[in-house]
């Protein structure tokens, strides 16, 4: 038996009840809204293309985010908001499969 719990602006969140006993909480995301703003910026925006320290590179949702933490099997609190932080995210921006996240055609 699927239950939705949540629905806010593009993620969705229900409840699944296992024959077994066992239950999961779902949580999904529509991020195409995301993925079409970025490729507009990637089009569009040469102040993502500028070369500074602080630019705007990707825009990642919550929902994909937490998800990459998963299959690497950690934890924010793990790697904080330092060098670790800033390595996995290039790590996971620099990654073919997540190119469309970022906002220009550099690597990370």
């Amino acid at each position: 038996m699927r239950r939705r719990l949540l629905t806010r602006g593009n993620i969705t969140t229900d409840f699944v009840a296992h024959g077994d006993g066992t239950f999961t909480i779902d949580t999904k995301t529509d991020v195409q809204d995301l993925l079409d703003n970025n490729q507009r910026v990637f089009d569009g925006d040469r102040m993502a293309r500028r070369k500074s320290e602080f630019r705007h590179v990707a825009e990642i949702d919550p929902v994909t985010f937490t998800n990459w933490l998963k299959e690497d099997g950690i934890t924010l609190q793990q790697l904080g908001n330092g060098p670790e932080l800033t390595k996995f995210l290039r790590k996971k921006l620099n990654d073919p499969d997540n190119a469309k996240f970022r906002v220009g055609p550099e690597r990370l």
